[in-house]
């Protein structure tokens, strides 16, 4: 589990990084935070690139889509959303003043619950 979720944060730092300029900003942030019924944990990367277009929006979590050229599978961002599944949470991209950077955030939830119980302890 610990492998998964550095993968995941991993992903999502290395593609803010592919996105904002030489000397930009990536803010990295963890919470506690609920989706009810349950409690968790959500962590924020947000960064000053431009964004996600909107036109690319709703395919970003689709295996082999990519916007890079040259570089990248088009995977980081669905295996970010297959880890984060497969641990009960979810992961979203949201608008870009959410973050206040000014460009892309993406969210991830994961429950309390489903990381004791994937680690083998009682909820």
């Amino acid at each position: 589990m610990h492998g998964e979720l550095k993968q995941l944060v991993a992903n999502l730092v290395s593609n803010a990084a592919d996105a904002v300029a030489p000397g930009g900003k990536i803010q990295v942030s963890i919470a506690p935070a609920s989706q009810e019924p349950e409690k968790g944990v959500e962590i924020k990367v947000a960064d000053d690139g431009p964004g996600v277009p909107a036109e690319n929006r709703a395919r970003i979590f689709e295996p082999f889509f990519t916007t890079k050229e040259d570089v990248g599978t088009g995977l980081g961002l669905w295996v970010c959303k297959e880890i984060a599944e497969r641990h009960r949470g979810n992961v979203q991209l949201s608008l870009s003043k959410d973050g206040g950077l000014g460009g892309a955030v993406f969210t991830v939830f994961l429950p309390y619950a489903a990381q004791l119980e994937t680690a083998g302890g009682a909820a």
